[in-house]
């Protein structure tokens, strides 16, 4: 292959704003087929087109697409905004699926949940993140270990320890030995949403698999779990420290 046709394959990148009621950030043009949409980590929107498509086609489709890109901007955006925590007056932090903002108290020594806030000491701000994720696991360990237990005493299953983890991407976790793990970022979800999760696990106790004999088991007991689901899909991003 020489260089000349080399070139022609190498994807031409520009930034640059169109006359419709969408900005395009980044267009990369290439020996593509089709149009396509991208929503980056910072909300940007790239499109990649065909050399030959005009700019006027890439306008129609954008236009027809404003919807969706507008969704998917502003939910980044929200990404964003809880990826990028500061413990200050008025943040809002969720507990039990319900929101609380935080206040912050130079007379309390410990945090608590009083009315519609979470009272937060000043002499932790320094490590905020850190009180933050203690307390958290503590709640988690009081509510969801003996909620977790009842269903186990209710089911009659057999297992070895349940306990609580920081896991980031998992809401919980069953292994071969029969050990049942949840992460403390499940306080955060409903009472239903953290029952769906418990039960989820205790299946693992029957199937340590997802097939669909174990999707059986799970809807058997919970008829409308695919909601419960849901509710965590949505609301994960919502659900860190």
């Amino acid at each position: 292959m020489c260089l000349h046709d080399k070139k022609k394959i190498i994807a031409k990148i520009t930034t640059i704003h169109y006359n419709n009621s969408m900005q395009i950030d980044k267009l990369v043009r290439s020996n593509r087929k089709t149009i396509s949409l991208q929503i980056d980590e910072s909300a940007k929107l790239i499109v990649r087109a065909p050399y030959h498509i005009s700019k006027n086609i890439i306008n129609k489709f954008i236009d027809e697409k404003s919807a969706w890109i507008d969704k998917k901007q502003n939910l980044m955006k929200q990404h964003n905004e809880h990826n990028n925590i500061e413990y200050e007056d008025g943040k809002i932090f969720l507990f039990l699926g319900k929101k609380y903002q935080l206040r912050i108290n130079d007379t309390i020594k410990s945090i608590m949940i009083y009315e519609d806030n979470i009272e937060f000491p000043f002499k932790y701000i320094e490590n905020a993140k850190k009180q933050m994720v203690i307390w958290y696991k503590r709640k988690a360990k009081e509510i969801i270990i003996p909620r977790a237990e009842e269903h186990v005493k209710n089911l009659n299953l057999n297992h070895n320890k349940i306990g609580i983890n920081s896991a980031q991407k998992r809401w919980g976790s069953c292994n071969a030995n029969g050990n049942i793990n949840f992460s403390y970022r499940l306080i955060m979800a409903p009472i239903d949403v953290i029952d769906y999760v418990i039960i989820h696990e205790l299946m693992h106790l029957k199937e340590l698999n997802h097939s669909s004999q174990f999707w059986k088991l799970v809807e058997s007991i919970l008829p409308d779990y695919k909601i419960r689901r849901k509710w965590l899909k949505n609301n994960d991003f919502k659900m860190k420290l």
